[in-house]
């Protein structure tokens, strides 16, 4: 999970031209990245991980909107394996 926060907080320092709206890809990945932050906050155990996510997740979102549409497909889709990735971790404990 770190690891995707570290990702997120890093493509804040990038730069790029804009294209101000997500690509589907993104969109797809920020409706998992919602879902799994729900089950976060429902599981007191882990309300503070969902805490982390959010603090960042607005200011990530809008920054990968404003990346070029190719760089988004490519970041947002590591992005989304890797969630799916922690998730089947999450589930195998």
């Amino acid at each position: 999970m770190k690891k995707i926060l570290f990702a997120v907080a890093a493509l804040s320092m990038s730069s790029a031209a804009f294209s101000n709206e997500l690509t589907p890809i993104c969109q797809d990945y920020y409706a998992a990245i919602d879902s799994f932050v729900k089950k976060l906050e429902s599981n007191e155990a882990t309300k503070g991980e969902a805490e982390e996510i959010m603090a960042i997740y607005h200011d990530a979102k809008q920054h990968y909107a404003s990346l070029p549409k190719a760089e988004q497909d490519r970041i947002c889709a590591r992005e989304a394996e890797e969630l799916r990735e922690y998730q089947k971790m999450q589930q195998s404990k």
